[in-house]
């Protein structure tokens, strides 16, 4: 994922063009210094004025004033010197001229944008004064510029629409006759030419400060919280804003930025769309030139570089146009004469944009038009003042990686090597320099320089390891897989057996700091829940964040003052903004410290240690072996770690290949037309080779294999993969890998290590709490509707509101599932009633499942939709479908059992089954890494292990295979879940009937699906001997 940031100009030239304008904090607080009281603003807001303290007038004018309503700062008022009218003048003209040639005319032109019209203030008797419609820049706000004229002086009053008679009172604080409110309504109606919204000194403030932090934070990587800020902003705005508010559109394309920077294509195209209409109706050419840089990088993010050159192309055009266009040149932030040029911000687009067309035109080793980008760029950034600095940084790491693919290595290593210095010297040695180290490892490993890329990649880990608790990291497969390419070729070099496990080590440790997005977003959805309900925690994380939002925006600020020319920093204000960053720091580490300490529950789910790869092989048996995956856009590896040993393989073939091989092997797997198509088995056995090669003579004493899925191998049972080839046709003799091994899942290596160490609780007295047969009205038969229907639950976006009683209604109904539970029931042999509970039809809802006591029951069973999508749109999570109440009013009662729902629930529970669950997605999007932020959140509420359909399976198939599975595990349940998986599945292979993989194939057990006595040390008991 391209996550090329480009908020960067909005950051600078608006919020601190505007900060640094009111940057009188210190001085309100200064009772000493004199004020004027002015007239309230028109929503009985207390106004007064304050003298600007930290700069001096031009000769011959007044001091200017800063405007506090309610203490907070809102507007200013400065002065500029009017000259005698002369003959034939036109009075009006006299003004507006005096105004556009004024000190703080160029300062407000970056500030917001005013339309040429004036309007004088008659209907409130003061013909003589003009006003200019304007919008603020930063969040669109309707703002004022009042221009009021008293002897040889112009006053030049800004403000919001409420602020008209408070800032008049501050020129003119004596008039005989003070206009009513009425009056002064009907005076901003016709300077807006309509109703305008009179939003509060607070609202703005919050706005402003909502819409900083939210491009810092996306600055940052920070992209859920920055996701949440963006979201309330445009909330704010859509209260108080013509809905075609271009404003509106341009959150909106941060927004949809921001998820595309998540990963979440058709949820940012959805809000580019509804941006389209208001930007292409915009009189300003810069607002179509940025939707189309903005467009680029979305697809970029979604690897369709085609589309992202032609977009970056686009908007290279446009910025080309606007940056050589006319411009007004604008003075430094405090009046003062500046060399800084006039179309720095629009050069400085145009170099973005140029970097994105180099960057796409590379992927598609279009290497001369990339390097022509590129150089422009640098040349840009070079021949402009007033850019920031780390820019240049970002410019050489584009020249870097084109160097590398052109076989430069020398010029590639230049280009990085001074991209980290100039990226040090503005950011600190921190995770923004993670993307050129990882580029320069890759230079390595693509000249075959294997042993200086793994020195590369020691240092970059060496480097994460240093960063302090609660740094976010980004790191992308495609910044490991290169290590894992040198691992492997290196590998072939060496003789000695322990030298070569230690560079597999290094790879085992690589290879834990991936894990799949959907996953992730699972996770903090489900820690965000359990903050929500525990306000000690809550008081915590929202402490951290605000820590967080102070350190980055101080290291915003802090990079940008030190990327002025020498004579224009300030040491003074470096060394404030640097004790600002380093006092949030320590704050920061504070703060964590108290959350491991406190709410160490919490802290494992969201920030996992590290396993040590002899702990982990010391917990796996001699039979046993866990494999994991990175797969890449054009290649991937396997990672096989055995209790003697780690090895690691190189797969050939990447995320698009293997993709449609799923989806060949799925498509025999599901229901057209009441029929079964034939099973694909030479392809079953050809996917087996290319996947495992590299390590199948590893698994051959393996008879328990544990894996760690990701990308489209999560939707993919492994138990239907070949062995031998399939000489004949039918299924009879074919050499299931199930046949030979069984099988457990896990979301990631440290969920089943925690799973296999976690110490045993006292068992529940009660045997199965079953939920089954939902009360649903729709399509009895799956057909495309239904489909579409569990489709549009599963990433409808409807944030923090309940899901829709109407649209879960709407899902098939599951009958059979009643008699299913039922079979389970008398699977697990003579039970008493109180150990039985069951839930079916209009019983079967979150109401009556809370009311029970879970943790009491051994075996929970929900036979029942699950949502698992490909792709989770806005607040959308996995999750589990029950009975909807007739209208929905709370999250906790609407039908949906969301993950970060099930994570609050407590559970003790030694297996959990989901029966009617499909990881089939809809649009080619598989779900089955929503499958394992589902699997997580069970696991955090105490579940051991969970049993999940990939599909559904006819209701006697699935009872067959379900009373097998649970008669193996027998009533105690001391087989453990694999094993009875691979009895029941190859019982059902055994005949002819359900031989088929469609009948046996799609339950898979996920967590530690083994029985304490195959284990090689006891759950909960800390190691006492080394490996054998």
């Amino acid at each position: 994922m391209l996550t090329i940031i480009r908020n960067y100009l909005k950051l600078l030239f608006l919020t601190i063009c505007y900060s640094a304008i009111f940057s009188q904090s210190v001085a309100q607080n200064k009772p000493k210094i004199q004020q004027q009281e002015l007239y309230d603003n028109l929503i009985d807001e207390k106004c007064v004025a304050r003298p600007r303290v930290d700069m001096l007038p031009p000769p011959g004018l007044p001091v200017d004033k800063m405007v506090y309503c309610n203490d907070q700062l809102v507007a200013s008022v400065s002065a500029a010197k009017l000259t005698a009218i002369e003959e034939g003048e036109d009075f009006k003209t006299k003004l507006t001229d005096t105004y556009a040639n004024s000190r703080v005319y160029n300062l407000n032109s970056r500030r917001m944008r005013c339309d040429d019209k004036t309007t004088n203030l008659a209907k409130i008797k003061w013909e003589n004064a003009l006003a200019y419609p304007c919008k603020l820049s930063n969040g669109g706000w309707p703002h004022l510029v009042v221009l009021l004229p008293r002897k040889d002086k112009l006053y030049i009053a800004e403000g919001a629409p409420s602020l008209l008679p408070t800032l008049i009172s501050a020129v003119y604080p004596k008039r005989k006759e003070e206009p009513t409110k009425s009056a002064y309504t009907e005076s901003l109606q016709e300077i807006f030419g309509g109703p305008v919204p009179l939003a509060s000194s607070k609202d703005l403030k919050n706005f402003d400060k909502i819409l900083a932090d939210a491009r810092t934070a996306n600055t940052q990587g920070r992209y859920q919280d920055s996701e949440s800020l963006f979201r309330k902003a445009l909330d704010l705005q859509t209260k108080l804003l013509n809905e075609r508010d271009i404003s509106i559109a341009e959150t909106l394309m941060d927004l949809a930025l921001n998820v595309s920077n998540q990963g979440r294509d058709e949820e940012a195209l959805a809000l580019f769309r509804r941006a389209e209409p208001i930007i292409q109706v915009s009189p300003v050419d810069s607002d179509r030139a940025r939707f189309a840089s903005y467009q680029g990088y979305h697809e970029a993010n979604s690897k369709r570089y085609d589309k992202a050159l032609q977009f970056a192309s686009g908007a290279v055009v446009s910025w080309r146009k606007i940056a050589t266009g006319p411009s007004v040149d604008f003075s430094s932030l405090f009046g003062e004469s500046s060399d800084a040029d006039p179309r720095a911000a629009e050069k400085g687009e145009l170099a973005l944009a140029l970097n994105l067309q180099a960057n796409m035109a590379l992927r598609l080793e279009q290497n001369e038009l990339a390097q022509a980008a590129a150089s422009e760029a640098l040349q840009i950034l070079n021949d402009t003042d007033g850019l920031p600095r780390w820019w240049k940084a970002d410019i050489l790491l584009t020249l870097g990686k084109i160097a590398s693919a052109q076989g430069r290595l020398s010029a590639a290593e230049k280009f990085l090597n001074t991209a980290l210095a100039e990226r040090g010297i503005s950011t600190g040695d921190g995770p923004h320099l993670l993307p050129i180290r990882f580029a320069l490892a890759k230079a390595y490993t693509s000249e075959a320089m294997h042993t200086s890329s793994i020195i590369t990649y020691r240092q970059i880990f060496k480097k994460i390891k240093s960063f302090p608790v609660g740094t976010k990291v980004n790191i992308k497969k495609e910044d490991i897989l290169p290590f894992a390419a040198s691992i492997v070729q290196h590998a072939k070099t060496i003789k000695d057996d322990k030298e070569k496990q230690g560079l597999f080590n290094e790879a085992f440790d690589a290879f834990q700091l991936l894990r799949p997005s959907v996953v992730e977003d699972t996770i903090a959805k489900a820690s965000a829940r359990l903050a929500i309900d525990d306000p000690d925690l809550a008081k915590l994380l929202a402490d951290i964040q605000n820590a967080e939002r102070e350190r980055d925006a101080a290291n915003v600020e802090l990079s940008y003052e030190s990327s002025l020319p020498d004579d224009q920093r300030s040491k003074l204000i470096e060394d404030q903004l640097t004790l600002r960053k380093k006092t949030a720091f320590l704050q920061l580490q504070k703060l964590n410290k108290e959350i491991n300490t406190k709410f160490p529950n919490y802290a494992t789910l969201t920030a996992p240690k590290p396993l040590i790869t002899l702990d982990f092989r010391n917990r796996i048996g001699a039979t046993e072996g866990a494999v994991s995956f990175i797969v890449g856009e054009n290649k991937s590896f396997i990672q096989l770690i055995r209790r003697d040993g780690i090895f690691i393989g190189e797969i050939k073939e990447g995320e698009e290949s293997l993709n449609e091989s799923v989806q060949a092997l799925r498509s025999a797997l599901e229901l057209k037309g009441g029929t079964i198509n034939e099973f694909d088995s030479p392809l079953a056995y050809s996917l087996y080779n290319r996947l495992f090669t590299s390590v199948k003579d590893k698994l051959l004493d393996l008879n328990h294999l544990i894996i760690i899925p990701s990308g489209p191998l999560a939707s993919l049972p492994f138990s239907l993969l070949i062995e031998k080839d399939p000489k004949n046709k039918g299924y009879d003799g074919v050499s299931w890998m199930v046949s030979r091994m069984a099988f457990s899942y896990s979301p990631s290596l440290k969920t089943f290590y925690s799973q296999r160490t976690a110490a045993k609780n006292s068992k529940p007295t009660k045997k199965l709490f079953a939920l089954a047969n939902p009360l649903l009205t729709g399509e009895k038969v799956q057909t495309k509707d239904t489909e579409k229907g569990l489709s549009a639950l599963s990433t409808s976006c409807r944030q923090a509101g309940p899901a829709s009683s109407d649209l879960i209604r709407s899902l098939a109904p599951l009958p059979d599932t009643e008699s299913e539970v039922n079979n389970v029931k008398n699977s697990l042999g003579k039970t008493e009633k109180s150990e039985i509970q069951i839930f079916t039809k209009k019983d079967a809802n979150e109401k009556n499942l809370r009311n029970v006591q879970l943790d009491d029951y051994r075996v929970l069973y929900f036979a029942t939709h699950g949502l698992l999508p490909g792709e989770l749109k806005c607040q959308a999570e996995p999750g589990l479908v029950l009975t909807p109440p007739k209208k929905a009013n709370s999250r906790n009662n609407d039908g949906l059992l969301e993950a970060s729902e099930i994570a609050l629930l407590k559970l003790n529970a030694d297996l959990v089954v989901l029966s009617a669950c499909n990881t089939a997605g809809s649009g080619g999007k598989f779900g089955g890494d929503a499958l394992s932020g589902l699997a997580e959140a069970f696991f955090y509420a105490g579940a051991k292990s969970l049993v999940v359909s990939h599909w559904q399976v006819p209701s006697k198939a699935t009872a067959s295979l379900m009373s097998k599975m649970f008669e193996e595990l027998g009533t105690e349940l001391e087989l453990g879940a694999s094993l009875a998986m691979r009895k029941a599945q190859t019982e059902l292979i055994s005949k002819k009937e359900t031989s088929h993989p469609f009948f046996w194939a799609a339950f898979v057990v996920v967590g530690d699906g083994i029985a304490d006595s195959w284990l090689p040390i006891p759950r909960g008991e800390k190691l006492a001997k080394n490996i054998n």
